[in-house]
């Protein structure tokens, strides 16, 4: 949120916070939109989408103070006009997957990634309190050399 926000003081933030607030967030139908569309509807808060933008403009658009936004965390740019706060009541986990050919063998740029993509799933987050990521319930990719 914008470093200015009523709630950019606080560390955590609850859903039923941001009721009513004006939302910057990603077109409906993509996963990050369905994620946060359903947890505020779990949590039976109501919530008004602004302005719709891709994952590169959102955190541009908070900082010109035309809403409010949830991303993932490596997404959230740490700057000093603006703020990051964990959602206190709701864990939100983005999903990614990565699907490859089981006929042909990982280019080199492709092992990379996949290699990259384990590491992060099995390092600890830096920040517990901003986020939860886990490799539980994924599928080792530890097969993708062959």
């Amino acid at each position: 949120m914008p470093a200015g926000h009523r709630l950019a003081s606080r560390r955590r933030v609850a859903l039923h916070e941001l009721a009513d607030e004006e939302s910057v967030d990603f077109p409906p139908g993509t996963g990050s939109r369905d994620l946060v569309d359903r947890a505020f509807a779990t949590a039976g808060v109501r919530r008004k989408v602004a302005l719709e933008a891709d994952i590169a403009s959102a955190a541009a658009y908070v900082r010109y103070g035309l809403g409010i936004t949830l991303l993932p965390e490596f997404a959230a740019p740490d700057t000093p006009d603006l703020r990051v706060l964990a959602v206190g009541d709701h864990t939100l986990r983005w999903t990614l997957s990565i699907a490859t050919s089981s006929t042909r063998r990982p280019s080199r740029p492709l092992r990379a990634l996949l290699a990259l993509a384990d590491e992060y799933a099995s390092t600890t987050p830096q920040r517990p309190d901003l986020h939860d990521l886990t490799s539980q319930g994924r599928k080792p990719t530890t097969d993708h050399q062959g």
